[in-house]
């Protein structure tokens, strides 16, 4: 497994984009890609200034220069829609209606990456699958750029099995990875931030029993068909993406002509 730094001195739009997309072609599903950067939940340094860090992504899949990311962890917890009312039953919701599907693409697409981030980033169809124990439909299928896996994409990509106690293929990620952030309480190393590894569920998109459950893979690793409450804001998300790093490359339309193909080019009055 290979690990490749888009975060530092790669970083998209500092005028080493040809160089850094020679570097990206070498990539092969399994490794891990830094790219973008969050607030860790819940953790300031010691001038309580939030801790913001690189993302890790795993590369799933490969089509050529388009690569689909599924952050290696949760990147933090929350609902998978928060329109329940305080103490009331989870809402009847889909991937499409879901405020977890308007937050990805809003605030948190602004918030993880840059403009020049947010151009290799593809906008692609989301297609919906059915619950295959309840036949519970998942709802219409979408066109986003930050989106959750569903259940099919988690069995083919991770290779997640019903039976299994964990993911069958570690070289992919964790099945339930996560970070435990755990203050240091060792006085010599005031103001450090450890990371534990932590098993933690994690949202799909399919629907689960019904219409107000979704499905989610659980702490062991297997996934849970019946689902969790909609409401429910202790699971974790891990966003998934794909990235067209071929758009790194520069534009041929976009150089300069030389000075025989220049005379030929007639001005604008």
């Amino acid at each position: 497994m290979n690990v490749f730094d888009m975060t530092t001195r790669n970083r998209i739009g500092r005028g080493n984009d040809k160089a850094l997309y020679n570097e990206l072609v070498r990539i092969q599903i399994g490794d891990i890609l830094l790219f973008g950067s969050y607030y860790l939940p819940g953790v300031a340094d010691p001038n309580d200034v939030k801790v913001k860090c690189p993302i890790d992504w795993q590369i799933i899949d490969k089509n050529g220069d388009r690569l689909m990311l599924l952050s290696k962890h949760s990147l933090y917890w929350n609902y998978y829609d928060g329109r329940a009312p305080i103490m009331g039953p989870p809402p009847r919701t889909s991937w499409e209606k879901s405020t977890i599907r308007e937050e990805l693409n809003s605030e948190r697409i602004e918030e993880w990456f840059s403009i020049p981030e947010q151009s290799i980033i593809m906008e692609n169809i989301q297609f919906m699958d059915e619950n295959p124990v309840y036949q519970t439909s998942s709802g219409k299928a979408t066109l986003d750029k930050l989106f959750l896996l569903n259940l099919e994409e988690a069995k083919r990509y991770l290779k997640i099995d019903k039976q299994s106690s964990r993911n069958l293929d570690p070289a992919r990620g964790n099945s339930a990875g996560g970070y435990m952030i755990m203050a240091d309480e060792d006085p010599d190393k005031e103001g450090e931030i450890m990371l534990f590894p932590a098993w933690e569920s994690w949202w799909l998109r399919t629907s689960g029993i019904d219409d107000r459950l979704v499905i989610c893979v659980k702490e062991d690793g297997t996934i849970d068909y019946e689902g969790i409450g909609a409401s429910a804001d202790e699971v974790g998300i891990r966003p998934a993406m794909w990235i067209d790093f071929g758009r790194l490359q520069p534009n041929e339309k976009d150089e300069m002509p030389d000075e025989e193909d220049a005379e030929n080019i007639l001005p604008f009055f």
